[in-house]
């Protein structure tokens, strides 16, 4: 056992190096992750990060069309009070929102701030991905600027399943969102029969910090978001965690690594 957490520490501190070497801009879904009932309105923020001289940009955000139905989109200033051009395009048939915004005259913007606001009614039942399908940052030479995309999630309904499956086995996994992560991650699980399931959080030495869900479920594919906080919401720190499902006939531990 020792051995094998001194082996989860070490890929800690690679992940750690690698992670300050790819520091830089980031754009992102905001808020992360939110929970809404069906036919509500729900809105998300595209926001930029650690920007150095942005005077133009072109972001498409995707969507699942048949889960949300983009009502609107508004710019939030991030080129005030220089001013600047806006047009944006929803295509409602491929779920794709497409935002323009360029500078009028000289000069850029640095620094962090929110680029545009989105807004979504809900539909049905699901987990939505919000995914960006381009994202395009340019200075005031032109050039391209690199940068690493962070998406979003809408939870619409239930706790959160996103598919019904024949699965004969009870299971849990992360795919689709990074282990190690830094900022959220989801957790998949999936049951083979109705019954009461208990998902928890717990650090190395034993002690458990959080309560990700408590409830019964149908057979089928679950989602659940967890941040890097414990149940006071403070982030923990940086290091391997267990994350325990427990239903009524099995019991599964798999560990993940959060990077602070």
């Amino acid at each position: 056992m020792k051995r094998i957490q001194r082996l989860l520490w070490i890929v800690l501190v690679a992940q750690l190096i690698v992670h300050a070497a790819r520091a830089g801009t980031i754009v992102s879904v905001t808020p992360a992750w939110q929970h809404a009932e069906i036919d509500a309105i729900v809105a998300v923020s595209v926001r930029v990060d650690s920007v150095a001289r942005l005077r133009l940009y072109s972001v498409q955000l995707r969507y699942d069309a048949s889960l949300l139905r983009c009502e609107g989109v508004e710019k939030l200033g991030l080129f005030s009070p220089a001013g600047s051009l806006f047009f944006f395009r929803i295509d409602s048939v491929a779920g794709i929102v497409t935002m323009d915004e360029g500078v009028i005259g000289p000069g850029g913007y640095t620094g962090s701030g929110m680029m545009t606001r989105v807004s979504f009614r809900t539909l049905h039942n699901g987990l939505v991905n919000l995914a960006f399908a381009q994202v395009n940052l340019r200075d005031t030479a032109n050039q391209t600027l690199t940068s690493e995309q962070r998406p979003g999630q809408i939870q619409i309904g239930g706790p959160s399943s996103v598919h019904r499956g024949e699965e004969q086995n009870v299971s849990i996994s992360l795919h689709g969102y990074p282990n190690p992560f830094n900022a959220a991650t989801t957790i998949s699980f999936s049951i083979p029969r109705s019954e009461s399931v208990t998902l928890q959080a717990y650090t190395v030495s034993g002690a458990m910090i959080r309560h990700l869900f408590n409830g019964r479920v149908e057979r089928g594919y679950y989602a659940v978001r967890w941040d890097g906080t414990d149940d006071r919401q403070v982030t923990v720190g940086s290091g391997v965690y267990y994350l325990v499902l427990t239903t009524g006939s099995a019991r599964v531990v798999r560990g993940v690594l959060f990077l602070k």
